[in-house]
């Protein structure tokens, strides 16, 4: 291949666009999963020098359109392997490749080109040295792509000995971690504007100085001509972990699980002493989490002049706007649910049917929230928080916790996710994780364990009680601490109506959330709402 402007001006932009619309919905980062593509286009695109001689990658920007019209813009770096090369890319990441063809050269393929060392450590060279690259615009794109802008914050030193591996779980982003010492955030859905992950992160670690967030190393711009603004990826520092709290916390209940099988014991209030010795650790972690949580939201009201950050009072306007955005919300949960009944399994039908027959109550309850005085003050907030968030540390303080991921939820637009909000929507978030750890845990444990129906039906009881006591320990924690500032949250009565919505509000969204990816756990979204 003489060059990629060549290669795209020839055919290869239309062979790349045709093969995105098959392989996008299979990437566990893309966020639309449930819509149907109609078109894939390209934007623009940038070349990544690899080693010399080598052909460079590109970092693709394209529009994905929707049957209604509308479209997402999408970050996919691409890579090139000719021959053996090409046939080894095949062989061992055929989930990456994108196109494969037979050349006078050999076999050649195109594939998502994080799976390359090479390419991570070139994107992080880019950050070290502070590189510049001109973007292109596609051949019949009318516009003036810009550059992309790499910038370090702290001093990088040399790479060579830190290999890096792209990490696991579901995100919204693709992670490479080099060694033990840094992660590189490469985002994959764009939006312009400066990502809330490095705004907050800058805020919380220079401004606040609060201790509990990764140090912010480095990031990647994207610079229009018109002077406008894109967070293409961020440098953190590395935190060494235990894992994640997810992770952690469904260890934790697994054997919860264990020791109430083993007692054969009923769920009351009164716990035999094996299974709540089994607990206390995981109880001890949730008020812990707790204080950390209401730590991080005094961080976050950290009195300042910059107004993208200082505290505002609440007013009815943000209620009412509130009450219609949970609406909107419910509005979007049940019509997904509607359309997609027949393909769910009949136990989750059955489900979804009693949820949907609550829509006219849950609206009043909804709409009910307009009418609250206003009272506490909106900050800006994680917007995503739950314990997939959070990292269990091992270095001391070994078994704290360290706040992570302050992108807000994917699926909401930018000026969205960077909106003040009360901090309760960070609190509600915390609370419908617990139900998760706690019934996922149980789905796990079920299906390993040899228990019978009965034991079953004991089991979930058991769930219930689990989950009730880890939120009881976090917001007990939690009310403690926010204490320290108590123009945060409004009367108690109030703050309870408040945190209810919210976790009706994110229940709801998970319910979308688990249609678009996951549809197996539904049930544990849909019976949080029912709970309710």
């Amino acid at each position: 291949m003489d060059s990629w402007t060549s290669w795209l001006a020839n055919g290869g932009q239309r062979l790349l666009e045709a093969a995105l619309v098959e392989w996008l919905p299979r990437q566990r980062w893309f966020g639309a999963k449930a819509r149907t593509i109609d078109s894939v286009c390209l934007l623009r695109w940038a070349e990544v020098p690899l080693e010399p001689h080598d052909v460079p990658a590109l970092l693709l920007h394209v529009t994905v359109r929707y049957g209604g019209g509308d479209g997402d813009v999408y970050q996919v770096p691409v890579a090139l392997s000719i021959g053996g090369d090409a046939e080894k890319t095949i062989s061992e990441t055929p989930e990456a490749v994108l196109v494969r063809l037979k050349t006078v050269q050999g076999i050649t393929a195109l594939y998502e080109a994080t799976v390359r060392e090479d390419v991570r450590q070139a994107l992080l060279g880019l950050i070290a040295r502070n590189a510049t690259l001109p973007l292109h615009p596609a051949e019949d794109v009318a516009l003036h792509a810009g550059r992309i802008e790499a910038r370090a914050f702290a001093a990088i030193p040399p790479t060579a000995h830190d290999a890096s591996h792209i990490g696991a779980g579901e995100q919204s982003n693709t992670s490479i971690l080099y060694g033990d010492k840094r992660i590189l955030k490469l985002y994959r859905r764009l939006e312009p504007g400066e990502n809330p992950d490095v705004e907050l992160g800058r805020f919380l670690s220079k401004k606040a100085m609060f201790p509990r967030v990764a140090p912010l190393l480095g990031a990647m711009t994207m610079t229009a001509d018109d002077g406008d603004r894109t967070t293409l990826a961020m440098l953190q520092g590395f935190v060494p972990n235990e894992g994640d709290g997810w992770a952690w916390f469904l260890t934790q209940t697994g054997a919860f699980f264990a020791a109430v099988d083993a007692a054969h014991a009923e769920a009351s209030d009164i716990w035999p002493n094996a299974v709540r010795t089994t607990a206390e650790t995981a109880l001890e972690a949730a008020a812990l989490l707790g204080r950390r949580t209401a730590e991080m939201h005094l961080a976050l009201s950290t009195p300042t002049e910059d107004a993208a950050f200082s505290a505002e009072a609440e007013a009815c306007a943000c209620l009412e706007e509130d009450a219609r955005r949970i609406e909107a919300q419910l509005a979007v949960a049940c019509d997904l649910l509607q359309a997609n009944l027949a393909g769910l399994s009949e136990a989750i039908s059955e489900t979804a049917n009693r949820l949907l027959a609550r829509r006219d109550a849950l609206t009043e309850r909804i709409r009910a929230l307009a009418a609250l005085p206003a009272a506490g003050q909106r900050i800006r907030i994680h917007g995503d928080y739950h314990l997939g968030q959070i990292l269990r540390t091992c270095e001391a303080p070994a078994g704290d916790f360290m706040l992570i991921d302050f992108e807000g939820e994917p699926a909401r637009s930018l000026a969205e996710r960077r909106s003040k909000q009360s901090p309760l929507k960070d609190v509600a978030g915390m609370v419908c994780s617990f139900a998760y750890a706690a019934f996922a845990g149980l789905d796990v444990f079920l299906k390993t364990g040899s228990t019978g129906s009965d034991g079953r039906e004991k089991l979930t009881a058991w769930a219930a009680q689990w989950e009730t006591a880890a939120t009881a320990e976090f917001l007990a924690q939690y009310r403690e601490t926010i204490a320290a500032n108590p123009a945060l949250l409004p009367p108690v009565a109030q703050a309870e109506v408040l945190l209810r919505a919210f976790v009706l509000e994110k229940a709801l969204y998970e319910v979308v959330y688990e249609l678009n990816h996951r549809p197996d756990w539904l049930h544990i979204p849909m019976n949080d709402i029912l709970r309710q």
